[in-house]
């Protein structure tokens, strides 16, 4: 009897310890984050989450945002930053209530964003520059300009009207920007696309119906003002909403105090520079980067040089034949006492980056004022064969900044000393040419030359700094 009683209740015991782990939870162990990769992102980013037992995961959190995610294995989790997520803590939750954190994963979220779009920014238009100016998390800073399109790479490309995603793609802390901006209607971001200066002349007016006219169903690109590819309707649009406007310049000038010079204003940003057709040492064109300056309208005079002599005590260059004249652009000046003369002045001489981008601008134009040579349009041996002409004498010698004479009237010295080969290994932002060297650069053509080639903005030359024969002149710049 004893002995039965005794079975019977071990057979109950074990029915009831059988009961209750069927009705009591599984306490399964904690999980527990090690770590995770990337440790910043932008919202849509992959962020792989590695750690211990993640099997009964149900949610994970950026700061407090719920997130899509895939459990991989018990120990690793991909998840994606949610919209609305801030910096702070990655969370994981699991069914039974517990849960992990870990410190910190940064989210950056512009806090401000604004975006200017610069007209006539490439050839006849058909680029843009997009200057921005970018903080994140309300603390770090970018600003600065590029020009780009629907791909984001690179450094100059075609923007056509339509909507686009921009991806900005920066260096250091700034990873990757992604916005949207709509070019359909341009009118609403106070910008335009092109400024219907089809012929060049840095006005808008009856002979740019005339180009389009004659080049009306092609795909020519300098009558196709809008990009789309072909010469219509649309360009004949654009003309017709800046008829009676300047070009590309925005007409920004100021008045050295010291010598009297007016200056007109380049802006900071990229042009090419160089000619891939010219001659070896143009070679190859380059996409070039230049801080904004003043650069002087005109050539530095024979009044100003006098002036700046008599202050200085120095005595005035030989003079050419005919004499000096106080209007006409000082010329036989010597390398050293052009920059002499510019330390006086309170500015420098131009860099060759600074002169070539003030005489072509971003836009890349042969000569000033197009990409058709026109020998009537500056100071040269056909039209000059005595000398010099006053400055401005010839307002088609025009840059789109408003630079005067940079083709014709006198060869100009710039700062830099000359080497034939010294685009193939030069930096793009701010060159200031070789260190050292025997020449120093000049550029422009002058009334003593007949040759079209030295009249094209990418021409370079050289002299010795102690010559000041052969009509050399200059101008100025300064960096602000």
């Amino acid at each position: 009897m004893s002995r039965s009683f005794a079975i019977i209740s071990t057979v109950w015991v074990s029915v009831l310890v059988l009961l209750a782990a069927m009705v009591m939870p599984a306490y399964a162990a904690a999980p527990s984050i090690s770590s995770f990769s990337p440790t910043n992102g932008q919202v849509g980013d992959e962020v792989i989450i590695t750690g211990a037992n993640f099997t009964s995961v149900i949610a994970v959190t950026f700061n407090g945002t719920s997130s899509n995610f895939i459990l991989q294995s018990s120990s690793s989790i991909s998840a994606n930053v949610p919209g609305g997520a801030t910096t702070g803590k990655i969370t994981i939750y699991t069914n039974d209530g517990s849960s992990s954190s870990a410190d910190d994963f940064t989210v950056w979220v512009p806090s401000s964003l604004s975006i200017t779009l610069d007209p006539g920014y490439g050839y006849n238009a058909e680029f843009a520059r997009i200057s921005l100016n970018y903080s994140l998390n309300g603390r770090e800073q970018y600003n600065g300009s590029v020009s780009i399109d629907k791909s984001g790479k690179g450094t100059i490309y075609q923007i056509k009207p339509g909507s686009y995603t921009f991806i900005l793609d920066g260096s250091h802390w700034l990873r990757r920007t992604i916005f949207d901006l709509d070019l359909w209607e341009p009118k609403s971001l106070g910008i335009s696309l092109a400024n219907g200066d089809a012929d060049g002349d840095n006005q808008v007016n009856l002979f740019d119906f005339v180009v389009l006219d004659l080049n009306f169903g092609s795909a020519k690109p300098m009558a196709d003002l809008d990009g789309d590819g072909l010469v219509n309707l649309f360009d004949y649009v654009i003309i017709d909403s800046f008829f009676g406007s300047l070009g590309d310049s925005d007409g920004k000038t100021k008045i050295n105090p010291i010598d009297g010079a007016e200056m007109v204003w380049v802006y900071t940003g990229e042009f090419p520079m160089g000619s891939d057709t010219g001659y070896a040492d143009q070679k190859p064109q380059r996409t070039v980067y230049l801080d904004g300056y003043w650069m002087y309208k005109y050539e530095v005079t024979v009044a100003q040089y006098r002036a700046f002599c008599q202050s200085t005590n120095r005595s005035m260059p030989t003079a050419p034949n005919g004499g000096w004249q106080e209007n006409h652009p000082i010329v036989n000046v010597r390398w050293q006492d052009a920059a002499a003369y510019a330390s006086w002045a309170g500015v420098s001489l131009p860099t060759e980056a600074q002169w070539e981008k003030a005489a072509r601008s971003p836009m890349g134009r042969a000569y000033p004022w197009g990409n058709i040579w026109d020998a009537s349009k500056c100071a040269n041996y056909s039209n000059s064969p005595s000398g010099t002409k006053p400055v401005g004498s010839y307002p088609s010698d025009v840059s789109p900044y408003g630079c005067v004479d940079m083709a014709g009237n006198a060869i100009e010295w710039c700062s830099d000393w000359y080497n034939s080969s010294y685009y193939q290994t030069a930096p793009w932002n701010n060159p200031l040419g070789p260190s050292s060297g025997s020449y120093r650069v000049v550029r422009g053509g002058s009334c003593y030359s007949s040759n079209d080639s030295v009249f094209r903005c990418a021409y370079r030359n050289y002299s010795s700094p102690a010559s000041g024969e052969s009509g050399k002149g200059f101008r100025c710049a300064k960096v602000e």
